[in-house]
């Protein structure tokens, strides 16, 4: 679910089905299409549309209060730990494609010009020949 960070437009408390938009202080919530309604009524004000899946508002707190109601330095501050967060991840999966490249190599298309039971090294674009024979009564 696409993450977004909202606030309301007077200093009153919104309940959507994907969380609670705080009165006082802008908040973490999900996506959904209560948000685009409540937006199109002018009730809330959505402040960053592009935060990653695993933000929750409870993190954004607490940067909202180290920085004093900063919401704007917060949110960049906030946005860099979640980032932080995400590099690790894609370096592992980084790790894991390089691999599945190395399997992509072995094919030497030396079996594949007779008879070839494992269709599997072959890749697609080379032409493939199939042999038909009769049965002789």
């Amino acid at each position: 679910m696409k993450m977004i960070l909202a606030k309301t437009t007077k200093n009153f408390m919104l309940m959507t089905r994907f969380g609670i938009i705080e009165a006082f202080r802008p908040s973490v919530i999900g996506h959904c299409t209560e948000v685009d309604q409540f937006v199109s009524q002018q009730q809330i004000k959505v402040l960053d549309n592009d935060l990653p899946d695993n933000a929750t508002d409870e993190e954004f707190k607490k940067f909202f209060d180290d920085h004093d109601g900063d919401w704007e330095t917060a949110l960049e501050n906030f946005k860099l730990s979640l980032e932080g967060i995400e590099e690790s991840k894609d370096d592992s999966g980084e790790g894991d494609k390089d691999d599945s490249g190395e399997g992509d190599k072995e094919d030497s298309g030396e079996g594949d010009k007779e008879d070839s039971p494992e269709p599997a090294p072959a890749p697609a674009p080379k032409k493939t020949t199939t042999r038909t024979t009769k049965a002789k009564s």
